[in-house]
């Protein structure tokens, strides 16, 4: 990868974080990857395999792939399928496999 590319990546990466701000009603500006997974309002039996995980955060789960999250003990389909769909309502979703 030579620098510009480097570059590019880096503004891609800057540019997302933006675009995924929120307002909240106070008027104050909150990163909702910075939010924690519980305001996902997600079943304790997901909420739980992503603690066994240290994964605190929105940012943590959305950098995690559908075959990552199917690995964890306890985390079948259904399970994951909900946490989509709760990234979904927030213009979210899980890293694609084939991206690092």
């Amino acid at each position: 990868m030579n620098n510009e590319e480097i570059l590019q990546n880096a503004f891609n990466i800057i540019m997302s974080f933006e675009k995924r701000l929120i307002k909240l009603e106070s008027g104050i500006y909150e990163n909702i990857l910075y939010k924690h997974t519980d305001s996902l309002q997600l079943s304790v039996r997901a909420q739980n395999c992503l603690k066994l995980l240290n994964i605190k955060t929105i940012g943590n789960l959305i950098e995690k792939s559908y075959s990552e999250l199917y690995d964890i003990p306890n985390l079948g389909k259904t399970s994951i399928k909900e946490i989509e769909k709760s990234l979904g309502k927030l213009n979210l979703k899980l890293r694609k496999d084939n991206e690092n």
